[in-house]
């Protein structure tokens, strides 16, 4: 048997197994509340991002990194992408984001404060 293209890993297989995985999560959190936890930083590649998780019933879920290059970690910027992202991960999810955890960074506690 030939082992799998690099192609088809990259592309095919990964979307599959993520949409796996994916489902098996919102199984165990549908219908439950809880947590969005958000953090900025720079990569190896000095590149900014922002990592999005939620918490629920004790365990932690990533649900998105995001390449925020261009756009600064300013507190307004920051508000409308956990606005986005609360609502991404309550659809797609099936939960209520009923409460937030960021660092103590100013542009976050700013954000927090407009919450």
């Amino acid at each position: 048997m030939e082992a799998p293209s690099r192609k088809y890993v990259s592309e095919k297989l990964i979307e599959e197994v993520y949409k796996q995985e994916k489902d098996k999560v919102s199984t165990l959190v549908s219908g439950k509340d809880g947590t969005l936890q958000i953090d900025g930083w720079s990569n190896i590649e000095n590149v900014p991002v922002v990592g999005v998780a939620f918490a629920v019933s004790g365990q932690t879920y990533l649900a998105n990194t995001i390449d925020t290059s261009g756009t600064p970690h300013s507190a307004d910027n920051l508000l409308e992408l956990v606005k986005e992202q609360k609502s991404y991960i309550e659809s797609e999810f099936k939960i209520k984001l009923s409460s937030m955890v960021t660092d103590n960074a100013a542009n976050m506690a700013k954000m927090r404060r407009a919450v």
